[in-house]
C-alpha cells in the first residue's frame, strides 16, 4: 500500500491500525510519501496531541498508542514498524516501491 502526499501525517496510521483490527494483516507494508521532509520528519515520530485523537476511542487508544509527555501520545512500535516514510516527489520522482494493491493519494492535491 502506498499512502503519497500524506502531509495529514494521520492517514498512514490509520491505515495500518484498521487493517491491524481485522487481524489477518500482520504483514502489511505501507510506503507512506511526502515531498515536504518536516512532514516525514513529523510523521515518522509518531507523536499526537490529545486533541487530535479526540476522536480515538479508549479502547483503540490503548491498544495503538502510549502515552508520552504533556497531554501527547505515541504511536506504538508495532503499528509504527508497519510504515515506511520517505521523502518523495509525485510529479518527478518514480514510485518508491512496485506492486502496490492500493493507493491513497487523499492529501495530493491539496
Amino acid at each position: 500500500m502506498w499512502s503519497a502526499g500524506c502531509s495529514s501525517r494521520e492517514e498512514p496510521y490509520t491505515i495500518a491500525m484498521v487493517l491491524l483490527n481485522f487481524g489477518k494483516f500482520s504483514d502489511i507494508k505501507i510506503a507512506a510519501t511526502d515531498v515536504n521532509a518536516d512532514v516525514i520528519d513529523t510523521a515518522k515520530a509518531g507523536i499526537y496531541s490529545g486533541r487530535t485523537l479526540k476522536a480515538v476511542g479508549p479502547v483503540s487508544l490503548s491498544k495503538y498508542f502510549d502515552l508520552h509527555v504533556n497531554n501527547t501520545y505515541r504511536v506504538k512500535d508495532f503499528v509504527k514498524e508497519k510504515i515506511k516514510f520517505k521523502v518523495h516527489n509525485l510529479l518527478n520522482d518514480k514510485p518508491p516501491e512496485t506492486g502496490f494493491d492500493i493507493i491513497f493519494c487523499r492529501s495530493a492535491g491539496i
